[in-house]
């Protein structure tokens, strides 16, 4: 996924005029503390290098405050694109703001948001169509080993924890 956004965000800066090589992509990230965190900030510092593109990267915590903070930090940093995974709505509206008035390309790395100019509303896994998938196999699965059934639970999460 991380090689996917950085393609796509050295694509929006080609698309701009201006190339990729040698221009700086910011990005937004929940944090680097787990596995599959320490695999995006690796995707994105190698992918970057790759491709020439500088990568300049925040931390929020999954904080609406830190979301807009990081936007701030990594537009004023130089950052000509920018993939950030917002903490709510109200912080990826905040961001997106930012990103229209410096004139520079916004992407989503974390729940889908509406379709806006200059942004990708969502580059993530589809969470939805994996969650049925999911369902779909495990139903069959427990219906060819559990001829009984069995109790299922229902795990219900708050909005944007997509990334959890």
């Amino acid at each position: 996924m991380e090689k996917r956004c950085l393609m796509l965000a050295a694509r929006c800066l080609a698309a701009y005029g201006t190339g990729a090589a040698g221009q700086k992509v910011g990005v937004s990230q929940v944090n680097w503390g787990d596995e599959d965190q320490q695999s995006l900030k690796y995707g994105f510092e190698n992918t970057g290098k790759a491709l020439g593109v500088e990568v300049v990267k925040e931390i929020t915590d999954m904080s609406p405050e830190k979301t807009v903070r990081a936007a701030e930090n990594l537009i004023a940093a130089g950052a000509e694109a920018l993939i950030c995974a917002p903490a709510d709505v109200a912080s990826w509206n905040a961001v997106y703001n930012l990103c229209d008035e410096a004139g520079i390309y916004l992407l989503n790395d974390g729940s889908a948001q509406e379709i806006r100019p200059k942004s990708a509303p969502f580059i993530g896994t589809d969470s939805y169509a994996a969650g049925k998938k999911a369902a779909e196999y495990a139903s069959k699965w427990i219906g060819e080993n559990y001829p009984g059934g069995v109790t299922v639970a229902h795990l219900t999460l708050p909005l944007f924890t997509d990334c959890v």
